[in-house]
C-alpha cells in the first residue's frame, strides 16, 4: 500500500465560471474521471462536491477504490492553492 494520493482535485476559476476537475489513478494512467463549470457566484466548494457526487453515484466500485467519499470531500487532496490578490494558483 503507499501513501500517494490515487485521486485529486483541480480548480479553474474565472470571472465567470467556477470548474472543477477530478483526476484519478487508474491502472498505470492518471485519468480525468469527471469535471464540471458553475456559474462563479455559486463557488468552488459547490463545484468540487458535485464532481465528487456526480462520480461516485457513476462508478461507485471505482469510487471506493480510489477512496472517492462524497460525505468526505475534504479529505480528497487539492494540491494547488489558490491566491486571489495574484489570481493564479501557487503550489
Amino acid at each position: 500500500m503507499t501513501s500517494d494520493p490515487r485521486a485529486f482535485l483541480a480548480a479553474d476559476r474565472g470571472g465567470a465560471t467556477s470548474g472543477a476537475a477530478l483526476i484519478g489513478r487508474v491502472g498505470h494512467a492518471w485519468r480525468l474521471l469527471g469535471s464540471v463549470a458553475l456559474p462563479a457566484a455559486v463557488g468552488d466548494d459547490a463545484a468540487t462536491a458535485l464532481v465528487v457526487e456526480r462520480f461516485a453515484a457513476a462508478a461507485p466500485a471505482l469510487a471506493a477504490r480510489l477512496g472517492i467519499d462524497p460525505a468526505n470531500v475534504d479529505a480528497i487532496p487539492f494540491p494547488a492553492q489558490w491566491d486571489p490578490k495574484l489570481g493564479i494558483h501557487v503550489t
